[in-house]
């Protein structure tokens, strides 16, 4: 069974090189740079996205009361823990 997936792209001369003697120099694969590369931007997007999605929570009153009783509730055990 085949792992992974061939594709055709293109890149700019300039970061082909880069990637190139980048590759060369860390002894590492172009591959692997690429997949590396795809990983962090997979990671920073879905951070985006939660960003995103907590902000919109923020925004609802019943999200917001939620989280102020959870607040209390947090508070009442860190008391406790203190006696």
């Amino acid at each position: 069974m085949n792992t992974s997936v061939t594709y055709t792209s293109t890149l700019s001369p300039k970061l082909m090189t880069w990637l190139d003697e980048h590759a060369a120099t860390e002894g590492l694969s172009k591959k692997n740079i690429i997949e590396a590369a795809l990983n962090l931007y997979r990671i920073q997007e879905k951070k985006k996205e939660l960003a995103q999605m907590f902000t919109e929570l923020s925004q609802e009153e019943e999200t917001l009361t939620l989280a102020e009783s959870g607040l209390g509730d947090y508070v009442e055990q860190l008391k406790k823990q203190d006696e």
